[in-house]
């Protein structure tokens, strides 16, 4: 927010961590505390895949600024770049962005209006351009950014898209606002922009989507172009795109996740589907979000509500405004909490009772028990479900067989209890999908062996 955003980064420098277990993870997340590091409040960073992080360090009141590779409690490895500020007694960090091949990042700094691309194995160092009061980036390729940047003096901000090689600009956009968030759609290039309320009325933040057709048309856009994707949102920490399974096949599951922000706090992030309606809850907190990462595991699986557990995480920065002086804040993650199945009782291995029984499911709903022979069974697949779920079975698709409906109490648990002569053991495989109070399918348990 240009000159805004300099104040809230010096105010950042005041305050301490929040607590992890003040955070709270909606229905069908988790909350993944091991990964909770503490960072420096004034302190922008990317996560690697193996939880390294790159951290644009700006020690408060000097004018060093460091980029660091550190490990995931924050110890030095390397450090990537130092630049001593020629303009400003103070520095403030903007962004670190890592490249879409893992290789490199963009920071800017929003004190003298650098913006660097350097190796994350400190290999190079490139001085790309300079932008004054940049706020936040996103990558379009290797070689192309688009920067949400305040060069237009105040108020007002632009989406200006930087190559990376030439540090030529190129002006897409221009508001008569503060600096806010910037995220962008891969599968089809849409650009979704947090517009600030420049009356701070509490209510008038929203984000507005532009079309790649829209941002290549050659023209400068306004906030009259964009198109309303969400509206009436107080306060704008950050905005990014869950884009594993958008493809072809996949386009339907696309989710932009957005964190509500009020600047002193009480946070909420929610995923929304591409045509902006709300389609969950991820996570809430008292303290201010911000640096929304996506990450993805080798297993399958979406950052949805009752997806597999290993299949994605978000990683978000948490930032305490309410007590001071000791600076400090957490890099904190929530991943998918998928319905956990298995099978009890004396009929497991001789003839008798045997239940199956669900845990971390919708609270007082329901579940369908399907069920489908071991000896078709293979590796998992994924399939989309018309209730706009994510389906991850290693069941063969051909071959499954509803069982039984089950209700599930206040704590998501629900048992069925069927008996074993001895002629079924170890022949089938069984799995619940999950519906929530309204009936409607959300998700599907892990699968087990009776």
């Amino acid at each position: 927010m240009q000159r805004i955003a300099t104040l809230s980064l010096a105010l950042l420098s005041l305050f301490p961590a929040t607590s992890p277990a003040q955070d709270t993870a909606a229905p069908g997340f988790q909350l993944v505390t091991s990964l909770n590091a503490p960072v420096d409040p004034g302190t922008a960073y990317a996560t690697l895949p193996g939880g390294e992080r790159i951290e644009a360090r700006a020690a408060s009141g000097t004018s060093t600024l460091s980029v660091v590779r550190v490990d995931a409690a924050g110890n030095p490895l390397a450090t990537l770049l130092t630049h001593v500020s020629a303009l400003s007694t103070t520095i403030f960090t903007s962004f670190v962005k890592l490249s879409p091949a893992g290789t490199h990042v963009l920071v800017g700094e929003n004190s003298d209006g650098n913006v660097w691309r350097l190796a994350i194995d400190g290999s190079t160092q490139q001085l790309v351009a300079n932008l004054p009061f940049n706020f936040d980036a996103v990558f379009e390729s290797e070689s192309l950014a688009l920067l949400s940047e305040a060069s237009c003096g105040f108020p007002c901000n632009r989406i200006t898209r930087l190559d990376l090689l030439s540090g030529g600009t190129t002006t897409l956009a221009q508001f008569a606002t503060y600096s806010g968030p910037i995220a962008r759609r891969a599968s089809n290039g849409d650009v979704f922009y947090g517009w600030v309320d420049p009356t701070f009325s509490g209510s008038g933040d929203k984000i507005l989507r532009f079309s790649a057709a829209q941002l290549g048309g050659g023209g400068v856009l306004s906030e009259n172009d964009g198109a309303l994707f969400v509206g009436g949102l107080n306060g704008l920490g950050g905005i990014a795109v869950e884009e594993r399974y958008d493809d072809a096949l996949w386009s339907q599951y696309a989710r932009v996740l957005i964190a509500e922000s009020p600047f002193f706090g009480n946070s909420t992030v929610r995923a929304h589907k591409p045509d902006g309606s709300l389609d969950a809850t991820v996570v809430s907190s008292p303290a201010y979000i911000s640096t929304l990462e996506i990450q993805h595991g080798t297993a399958g699986g979406a950052l949805a509500p009752y997806q597999p557990d290993a299949g994605a995480r978000l990683r978000y920065k948490a930032t305490d405004y309410s007590v001071f002086p000791s600076p400090g804040a957490l890099t904190c993650a929530v991943r998918p909490q998928r319905p956990i199945a298995q099978l009890t009782g004396p009929g497991l291995g001789t003839p008798g009772q045997v239940s199956f029984d669900l845990s971390a499911a919708p609270a007082n709903a329901s579940y369908l028990l399907i069920v489908s022979p071991v000896a078709l069974s293979g590796a998992e697949s994924t399939r989309w479900h018309p209730n706009d779920f994510l389906w991850h079975t290693t069941m063969a698709w051909n071959s499954l067989r509803r069982l039984v409906n089950v209700t599930t109490d206040a704590g998501g648990a629900g048992s069925f209890t069927f008996f074993n002569s001895g002629t079924i053991q170890g022949q089938y495989l069984l799995q619940a999908l999950v519906r929530d109070s309204g009936g409607g399918f959300v998700g599907s348990s892990s699968v087990v062996q009776n």
